[in-house]
């Protein structure tokens, strides 16, 4: 090893580095989709000025979510903290995430790194019903003829709004297979209710077949456990 690479690599573990990177107000366990509030420590140790970019981000199985990134001066042993709020990915339940802090100071890097556990979804966070339809607007109680236009409508409630990054995903379910999906973004949950309608046309059935109607809600592209929502079961018979 030569010895630009030596100085290098003992002034990269060295304790009295040239500048230190703190993070803290992450707690161990968190649950699923809270804010949580951290703060990032730069402390300049030196006695020159410096000049970072400073850039912290989240990993998680969501993927990877900027979530500051800016220029950075301090003067000689100056020391700032930055407030960065940081909202848990709601997908992320029952997973390792990780907040990674970088400053690129005058060509040189550090960096430090703070884990933390997402809790399970415990109780669950949306309820779901429906209605049915017939093409002259009068709800279909059970049985409807087959070939026959119908507006199946989603209802969605939460108990509390804020969560971002949803679809729901409403499937009709005959005994053994998914005999169609729709999916439809969720603009926002700021309402704590929200409706969605979807046109179908009942098939051509030989024989009396039942279906049933299911909903899964997705959270950044991932489908979220059962235990998330609570669904009033519908079932109806084509003829």
């Amino acid at each position: 090893m030569d010895r630009r690479s030596t100085d290098i690599h003992l002034s990269e573990n060295s304790k009295d580095q040239r500048l230190s990177l703190s993070v803290s107000g992450v707690p161990r366990f968190t649950p699923p989709d809270e804010l949580v509030h951290a703060a990032i420590g730069i402390n300049n140790n030196s006695t020159e000025d410096a000049h970072c970019h400073l850039s912290v981000s989240l990993d998680s199985v969501v993927g990877t979510k900027q979530l500051l990134d800016q220029q950075v001066q301090l003067g000689p042993e100056q020391a700032r903290t930055f407030g960065v709020p940081v909202r848990v990915p709601l997908a992320a339940e029952m997973s390792t995430a990780e907040l990674r802090a970088i400053a690129d100071c005058d060509s040189k890097v550090y960096e430090t790194r703070q884990t933390f556990k997402v809790k399970p979804i415990e109780q669950p966070l949306f309820h779901a019903g429906f209605s049915i339809r017939n093409e002259r607007g009068e709800e279909a109680r059970g049985l409807i003829p087959r070939q026959s236009p119908i507006d199946i409508t989603v209802r969605l409630q939460s108990p509390r709004g804020g969560i971002e990054g949803l679809k729901v995903l409403l499937r009709i379910m005959s005994r053994k297979d998914v005999v169609e999906e729709f999916e439809m973004p969720v603009a926002s949950t700021s309402r704590l209710e929200s409706e969605y309608v979807v046109k179908w046309v009942t098939p051509l059935v030989d024989l009396v077949t039942g279906y049933y109607l299911d909903v899964l809600i997705l959270a950044d592209g991932r489908i979220l456990p059962s235990r998330a929502i609570e669904i009033a079961e519908r079932q109806f018979t084509v003829y």
